[in-house]
């Protein structure tokens, strides 16, 4: 019971601050174009491919490292911040050039926001880090304050800049420019506090490559992630138009309310399948096993229903309901995927993952191409739904081989 009232905190408050962009929704489309929307999405596509390469896998390790050596994962985190950052600029100094030798747009956003966009997934790939340590270090207070004040920070903003100021989509990216901010203040203090940082100084190179080494085989699992989420919105971009990407992208974001309880939920329970691994003992997780697949499968049914789009969404949108239950089916899928992927990071058996993580980014882009060649926009969600079907089925066999190899009975006492 003690286990299950930790995870439901940590999940409750990664759930309900994670619906910023679902609880903005009946605004957004009230008060935004599909282009302006249309924009939204594409930022929001790129802002997250950027966060999959940024620190090139590092942020799996430290991870891992957190359980098993505390003195190793502050040099490793060190490292981590200086990486990020230094990619973060060099993305941004490449995409800067692309636009001045070419005379044209990145993906159609402006190009101020083209060439600030690395920067920004920069400062949410810390804020991730941030997170992920309290939870790991079970610290409620300080996870409670990231998430709580980057929610209230982000949404209040958005909120005035769109409705009483007369913003378009500019308001919903300052919002998260500020909160993005504010919680860069908070993580500098929360680090020194928690003494979990060394004296910047110079760049340790030895450590910093030691680091890319091993994340590197963990990038492509990010990465493969990242396209199969968003890669459906730039083919239909291009394919189709940056209408219909705006429509697409609100059937995805109700969608999304399930791979929000399926983030959520992950982000709790792998701590605890790494702890169980490390001591080699067997704990209860039957039950909340159970309770996290009829959790997220009851979401998945929830977020597929017309409700929501009857009653919050513009009718200018509608057509966009006939995507939401292919998609969150995809994303509970996923969720199979990432459960048992657990055995196979902490194995070390990067390289298996590595080859699930290709095959389902290869998956994906073929059939996001030969699916809305053929049927259109609702293409590219047959294409998930599909791809994450694959890996789910691929991975949970490889977990249980590794699992009865090194002999552990993870759902008995």
């Amino acid at each position: 019971m003690n286990l299950l009232k930790r995870i439901s905190f940590f999940a409750m408050i990664s759930v309900a601050t994670s619906l910023i962009s679902f609880l903005l929704l009946p605004i957004l489309t009230e008060y935004l174009s599909p282009e302006d929307y249309g924009i939204l999405s594409i930022y929001n596509a790129v802002t997250r491919f950027l966060i999959a390469i940024i620190p090139l896998g590092t942020i799996n390790i430290l991870t891992i490292t957190l359980i098993k050596d505390l003195n190793l994962f502050k040099k490793q985190f060190k490292s981590f911040l200086q990486l990020s950052v230094l990619n973060a600029v060099l993305i941004s100094l490449l995409i800067f050039v692309y636009i001045t030798v070419t005379n044209s747009s990145f993906f159609g956003l402006p190009n101020w926001l083209a060439v600030a966009t690395p920067i920004f997934a920069c400062g949410v790939i810390y804020y991730d880090a941030f997170t992920n340590i309290s939870i790991f270090r079970q610290q409620r207070k300080w996870f409670s304050i990231f998430s709580i004040s980057k929610f209230s920070i982000e949404i209040g903003v958005s909120l005035f800049l769109i409705i009483l100021l007369g913003f378009k989509w500019e308001g919903r990216i300052f919002g998260i420019i500020l909160s993005l901010i504010i919680s860069l203040i908070l993580g500098v203090y929360y680090i020194k506090k928690e003494q979990l940082y060394l004296p910047v100084g110079t760049i340790d190179k030895e450590n910093m490559y030691s680091l890319i080494k091993e994340g590197l085989p963990l990038i492509l699992m990010t990465l493969s992630i990242t396209v199969m989420n968003l890669s459906d919105r730039l083919f239909i971009e291009k394919m189709e138009s940056l209408q219909d990407v705006g429509v697409y992208n609100v059937g995805a974001t109700i969608a999304s309310v399930e791979l929000i309880m399926v983030s959520a939920s992950i982000s709790v329970f792998r701590p605890l399948i790494y702890k169980h691994l490390k001591n080699k003992k067997r704990d209860l997780l039957l039950q909340v096993t159970n309770s996290f697949i009829l959790v997220t499968t009851l979401f998945a049914i929830f977020v597929s229903s017309d409700w929501i789009f009857d009653n919050f969404i513009n009718v200018n949108y509608s057509i966009g309901k006939k995507y939401v239950f292919i998609i969150a089916l995809g994303f509970l899928f996923w969720g199979v995927y990432n459960f048992y992927i657990s055995y196979v990071l902490y194995y070390d058996k990067h390289l298996i993952n590595a080859y699930v993580s290709v095959f389902g980014m290869v998956l994906n882009l073929i059939l996001n191409y030969v699916l809305i060649t053929r049927f259109g926009t609702i293409g590219a969600a047959y294409a998930t739904a599909i791809t994450y079907l694959s890996m789910s089925i691929i991975v949970v066999i490889t977990a249980l081989s590794i699992k009865n190899k090194n002999r552990i009975d993870f759902f008995k006492e």
